[in-house]
């Protein structure tokens, strides 16, 4: 974990007034990644109530397990809305941003499962290095790393720029690229797929933008809006070069509401087409920030058989729901299935 011992700024932008809101729930959202994280075959395993499936073949889970080790803090910048990614050599990455717009986005490395961490050189401003928001990060089948953030203007308390870059050998070079400067950038997302294409998507007032990247980040091609509304809350990759999108009403740094957009858009041709579905579960959306419930990202994360999971929280608890496509005897691949994964009561 990553901390400073300087306080917070004052509520001048987006993300602060989102943190604060959300801070008595962070329990609640760490459990949620883990459910995620961990649920793989062994949740689809199971039936309602517990019950064993005894369709259930003996193939061994590919899924990891999810073992609790001993914290470990590293005081340097403060680290908003942290992501991580692990390389195929146990080299963990960790971004975060911290407003300032006067440095380079923030990202750390440790060799040693954690043990000790140092801070990367991602380079300057003149190479590109740019944003003091939103960030993201992804590691593709070959290494390379791939980093996005965001820009956004304290004053008009609005995003105005994404950039991403890419490093082939573990972050000591980077080459960063702009993907987009317009106003109300927002929220950005980015993935690899196994057969090595980058895909990012963000959100700008006017739907769900997106771009991919087929050379290692050299050049990314714009491709047309997944949807014409809604922001981009999450983005997952599938084992089989599937993507998943989770659209939600707001978008623009909280500035665009767009109500009824709870949607999930699914591609299975690497990103060509895309096709939406409701979003399994209900959630309580209000065109009031301040009201409901707190809200930031609606995870979604597929397995390693190509079934779908999408995690919310509501006023009844945490809720996982499940849509397979590789379906056993008696199952239906095209509805999903909904789990109560945590009690309100806890």
């Amino acid at each position: 974990m990553i901390i400073t011992n300087t306080s917070l700024k004052p509520d001048s932008r987006h993300a602060t007034p989102r943190f604060k809101a959300m801070i008595p729930i962070l329990p609640l959202i760490v459990m949620g990644a883990c459910l995620v994280a961990a649920f793989g075959r062994d949740a689809e395993g199971s039936q309602n109530h517990g019950v064993a499936d005894k369709t259930a073949t003996d193939k061994p889970a590919t899924s990891k397990t999810l073992v609790a080790t001993e914290g470990v803090e590293q005081l340097e910048r403060l680290a908003v809305e942290t992501m991580v990614v692990e390389l195929s050599d146990g080299t963990l990455c960790v971004s975060g941003y911290d407003d300032d717009s006067e440095k380079s986005p923030g990202l750390w490395r440790s060799r040693d499962h954690g043990a000790t961490w140092e801070s990367v050189n991602v380079g300057s401003k003149t190479d590109g290095a740019i944003g003091d928001s939103d960030v993201d990060l992804a590691a593709s089948p070959d290494d390379t790393l791939y980093f996005v953030a965001m820009t956004f203007d304290v004053k008009k308390l609005e995003g105005v720029r994404l950039a991403v870059g890419a490093s082939k050998n573990a972050g000591a070079k980077w080459s960063w690229k702009v993907l987009s400067e317009n106003r109300f950038d927002d929220r950005p997302w980015i993935g690899v797929a196994p057969d090595g294409a980058a895909h990012v998507i963000w959100n700008d007032g006017g739907g769900v933008r997106y771009a991919v990247s087929q050379d290692g980040g050299s050049t990314w091609n714009l491709s047309p809006r997944i949807h014409e509304q809604g922001g981009s809350s999450h983005l997952a990759i599938g084992p089989h070069d599937e993507i998943a999108v989770r659209i939600t009403p707001w978008s623009a740094s909280g500035k665009k509401f767009n109500a009824g957009v709870d949607l999930i858009a699914v591609s299975r041709d690497g990103g060509k087409t895309w096709q939406t579905h409701p979003a399994p579960g209900e959630r309580d959306w209000s065109p009031d920030f301040d009201k409901g419930t707190p809200r930031w990202v609606e995870p979604l994360a597929w397995d390693a058989d190509g079934a779908l999971y999408s995690l919310w929280g509501c006023a009844k608890g945490l809720w996982l729901g499940v849509r397979r496509t590789k379906v056993r005897p008696g199952q239906v691949g095209t509805s999903w299935r909904e789990m109560n994964s945590l009690s309100s009561r806890t």
